[in-house]
This record gives C-alpha cells, structure tokens and sequence, in this order.
C-alpha cells in the first residue's frame, strides 16, 4: 500500500497527498495597506460643442390648425440644451420625444408616415423613422467612429 512519491494510498488506491512542509506554517506578513483606488470613469455624453440654431429656418412648419402638439413641440426642442449641444434626445419612458413627428400606426403593418410639412418620406422601422426626423431637426447626436470624430454623415 506504499503510494511511491506520492505517500501511502488509500482503501480506494487514491494516493494520500502529504504536507510537503511538515511542521507549523511559517509566518505571514502583513500587508501594507492599499492606496486609495482611483478610478475615472468616462462621462457617457461627452462634451460637445454648441451650435448655433437659426429658429427661423423652422417657422413654416407645423402652422396648420391642427398641428398644434407638433408646433409646440418643435419649439420645445429648439429651446433644449440636447439639441442645441447635438446630444441623444430624451425619452419619455421608453419612447424618444421625437415620435410626435410621426403618424401613430392605427395597425401593426402600416407604416409610420413623416409629418413635416410636405414630407413624402414613409417608414417601416422606427429607428429609420427616428433618423429622419433628426435630420429635419440637423440633429447629429452620433459621433462618426471612424476615428475622425466629425458628424458629417
């Protein structure tokens, strides 16, 4: 039942492993106490220049009778700092604040219509949809990662 380097083995024939230090355990020493941790976390938006908004290019839409959520809306958005320092627009709950600008769909298949004054454009998914409107708005939230850092898209 001699195990060989490994000691005497069990009923079972496992090998016993043996303390290769027999005796006490040495003594540990303490260690010395940590420095502070620093840790600089990225901002999520980072910062960004601001741009100038001609409110006036804006006026003719969104003047009908009608259209009166849109209008007041439209100029909730040229008044906010997102916009104006080209920053992913806010949602309200899980929607963006940009769907106003768009036909509510009545039925799962129809599609989202643009509600810019003589705006053609029709989508079916709504982030194409979202797109759109932000490129009425000339909002560029999305930094190019192309490595040039522009939003000339």
């Amino acid at each position: 039942m001699d195990g060989g380097a490994y000691g005497p083995e069990t009923s079972a024939g496992v090998p016993l492993l043996l303390d290769p230090y027999p005796g006490p355990s040495p003594p540990v020493e303490p260690l010395p106490p940590a420095e502070p941790l620093q840790l600089r976390i990225p901002s999520p938006i980072p910062q960004r220049a601001k741009r100038t908004i001609d409110i006036r290019s804006f006026d003719h839409y969104f003047r009908g009778g009608h259209q009166v959520k849109q209008r007041r809306l439209l100029d909730s958005c040229l008044r906010s700092k997102w916009l104006l320092y080209n920053q992913i627009e806010p949602v309200d709950g899980k929607n963006s604040r940009l769907l106003p600008f768009l036909s509510p769909r009545k039925s799962g298949k129809e599609d989202m219509r643009c509600l810019f004054d003589d705006c053609p454009r029709k989508f079916e998914r709504i982030d194409r949809a979202l797109g759109h409107i932000r490129v009425h708005l000339k909002h560029q939230p999305f930094l190019c990662t192309g490595g040039c850092g522009t939003r000339d898209w």
